[in-house]
């Protein structure tokens, strides 16, 4: 197969600036060089060669005077290997080289580093059965700290499912940092799951179980229990979002250690909905909305009553924008009332 190969050179000299240009390409070849000279501004020289055979090769070099900035890129699609190098009096040297093995299912990575006076190594394998079914483990130095990763993750709504996040550092704000997720199908129970978490932050482990019965998504409920070695809290949910059902609800209520309690109660229909918090440890926290059901940019009124410690305020905005437009904005409390009305009239 013959390329078409093209060369170009453009020279231009003048008593005080000398120009050279020079381009030679085809398909897979680029060359380009470009130089000035001249006692009124920078001396100027610049090169360009880009190759595309079993690898892929790429080097810029940009010199001002004397200063010259480096870069050089070299990618071989047969062993998965790239390494490339950048050196300038103004950014520093960088240099990085990273490789990739792959048997089978299994991914072997090696990457190293230098970014101006740090060292950077990066180890690790990745086994992928599919998208939704991998595990590996990666190991970084950058000293004088260390870190190791190990995690799996599986998402299978017919088996089991797994996600394990491990990762253990040698820097004292972050030795340790794990998430376990473990659900496990049940025919009798449905879904029993276990969430396992140690965070550098907390002294204790925290461990959640929950419990999730096999029945329609939208309209179910759900258990848990949260502890440490010494606490014990308990939270049970249950909801009804199903699109055929005139009100979509909401009902959450904690337990917790000390006696404490907390309860939120939500309710949401075409018209309504409603707000309702309540705990041990202040007063009850209550909202209620209505609206108009065929409220649009056009026309529609929207009323809301919030009490909060005892307080209530009263929220009224209504809006109509056909013909004569108006807005109107009506706040009501226990000590102040406030209306606010905008109209426009078409003349």
């Amino acid at each position: 197969m013959i390329h078409s190969l093209e060369s170009k050179d453009f020279i231009l000299t003048s008593t005080c600036i000398f120009f050279s240009l020079s381009t030679e390409y085809d398909f897979r070849l680029l060359d380009f060089t470009f130089s000035m000279e001249s006692p009124l501004v920078p001396n100027i020289n610049s090169f360009l060669r880009y190759r595309h055979h079993e690898r892929v090769t790429l080097d810029v070099s940009f010199k001002i005077n004397d200063e010259e900035h480096v870069f050089k890129l070299v990618l071989d699609t047969r062993t998965y290997t790239v390494n490339s190098q950048l050196d300038s009096p103004c950014f520093g040297h960088y240099q990085v080289l990273a490789e990739l093995e792959k048997l089978e299912n299994v991914y072997l990575t090696n990457l190293k580093a230098q970014l101006l006076t740090h060292e950077i190594g990066l180890t690790g394998n990745l086994t992928v059965n599919s998208c939704l079914d991998f595990q590996g483990n990666f190991n970084l130095k950058m000293l004088p700290y260390q870190g190791n990763l190990d995690f799996q993750v599986k998402l299978d709504s017919q088996q089991d499912t797994i996600l394990d996040i491990d990762l253990t550092s040698t820097h004292p704000v972050l030795d340790r940092l794990r998430l376990q997720l473990d659900v496990t199908e049940n025919i009798s129970n449905g879904y029993n799951g276990i969430i396992q978490t140690i965070i550098p932050t907390i002294d204790q482990d925290v461990k959640v179980t929950f419990t999730i019965p096999r029945t329609n998504i939208l309209s179910n409920q759900a258990s848990a229990t949260i502890s440490n070695l010494n606490s014990l809290a308990q939270l049970e949910c249950q909801w009804d979002f199903q699109t055929g059902t005139p009100q979509k609800t909401l009902q959450i209520v904690a337990d917790y250690p000390e006696g404490g309690k907390i309860a939120l109660d939500m309710s949401l229909s075409n018209d309504e909905s409603h707000f309702v918090l309540t705990s041990t440890h202040f007063e009850k926290m209550e909202m209620k909305m209505n609206w108009s059901p065929d409220m649009n940019l056009e026309h529609g009124f929207l009323l809301a009553e919030v009490e909060v410690l005892n307080e209530k305020v009263n929220v009224e905005v209504t809006y109509q924008m056909q013909s004569d437009k108006e807005i109107k904005l009506a706040i009501e409390t226990s000590l102040e009332n406030y209306e606010v009305r905008l109209t426009i009239t078409n003349s």
